[in-house]
């Protein structure tokens, strides 16, 4: 009785012996294995916009929307590096518009964050959807606003892209603008009607955004078109707190002087320093200062503890001219004074 012959890709030995039949998973995927090497190809010669070598590619197979290991298309990478050429003979030859990366963007998207005002402008007058948002939530004004790309801002907001959505986690274009302290976006977008006032994401407001930021510009901005200084987010911790937090001294002068100075008075334009902080006090706001002061974080911090506990004597200094209390005690009962002494113990 002959031995059954094996199915071809069992990877059992062949009927009287010799090698075994490869399975189909051993059998090397020519065609996979081409097609990858032109996309490749495709979306170099892209990326450097040589047009002639993309047309080449794509006359001799390569799929004009295939994907790079980021997802994204060829006609984004020529959206990133400003080929505008090379985009829009993409999108003649068949190239989607609508085809998003691993993160959900667009080409547009892509050409957004990159600054690069001619693809944005040849996307969208081929039909890119302005409204397209990302797995985020991320519109096109979050992009540019995020990228301090002001005039690029403008433009789309006059092809009608809206410029107070919020992203999936509450950031308007406004907070996204304060997180990189972009004074000059965040000036324009208050212009345009954005609130100062609005909570983003982790109930933190703009003015906390930009004092992270390090941009005193921006502060000042959002204080003068009505940002609190005094709102705490949903940790309690209040611009004050923020500006501890990373020992920013002329954003805690800032905050200081328009606690004092009340509601109706504007920062000037170059912020103000130590000895205008002292004389607002003397005109009558030490109350509403001592109160702001004396707010306590989730923790049970003040402001001045919070700078005590991190050692850094000159923030605390500049804190107790103000009229911070030295004496307050956090959860353990130890005062500022006393964290301070510890501090200056321990660095001698």
């Amino acid at each position: 009785r002959q031995p059954a012959t094996p199915a071809r890709g069992s990877g059992e030995p062949a009927q009287g012996g010799g090698e075994p039949v490869p399975a189909p998973d051993a059998v090397p995927d020519v065609a996979r294995e081409e097609d990858e090497a032109l996309s490749r190809a495709l979306h170099m010669a892209v990326s450097a916009g040589k047009l002639e070598h993309v047309a080449l590619l794509v006359d001799g197979g390569a799929d004009v929307n295939s994907r790079d290991w980021a997802g994204d298309s060829a006609l984004a990478e020529a959206a990133r590096a400003g080929e505008v050429d090379v985009a829009r003979w993409l999108v003649a030859r068949g190239a989607r518009l609508d085809s998003v990366n691993d993160r959900g963007e667009t080409a547009l998207h892509v050409a957004v964050a990159a600054a690069k005002r001619q693809s944005v402008d040849a996307l969208l007058d081929a039909g890119a959807d302005l409204h397209a948002t990302n797995k985020e939530r991320m519109g096109v004004a979050h992009y540019a606003a995020l990228a301090g790309e002001l005039e690029l801002l403008e433009a789309l907001a006059q092809r009608g892209a809206r410029t107070d959505e919020l992203n999936a986690r509450g950031d308007a274009p406004l907070h996204l603008g304060a997180r990189r302290g972009h004074a000059a976006v965040v000036r324009w977008l208050l212009e345009r009607g954005a609130d100062a006032l609005a909570l983003g994401s982790r109930g933190d407001g703009a003015a906390a955004l930009a004092i992270r930021a390090r941009s005193e510009a921006t502060l000042v901005t959002l204080l003068n078109a009505g940002a609190s200084p005094t709102a705490a987010n949903q940790k309690g911790e209040t611009p004050l707190h923020e500006a501890a937090k990373i020992g920013a001294k002329r954003a805690l002068a800032i905050l200081a002087w328009r606690i004092a100075r009340g509601d109706g008075a504007r920062v000037p334009d170059d912020g103000v320093d130590a000895d205008a902080v002292v004389s607002a006090l003397g005109e009558g706001g030490a109350d509403a200062l001592t109160r702001a002061l004396e707010a306590r974080n989730q923790n049970g911090d003040t402001p001045l503890l919070i700078v005590a506990t991190a050692g850094k004597r000159a923030v605390a200094e500049l804190l107790i001219s103000f009229g911070a209390d030295a004496q307050a005690a956090d959860e353990r009962n130890v005062t500022a004074a006393e964290l301070l002494r510890t501090h200056a113990a321990s660095s001698n």
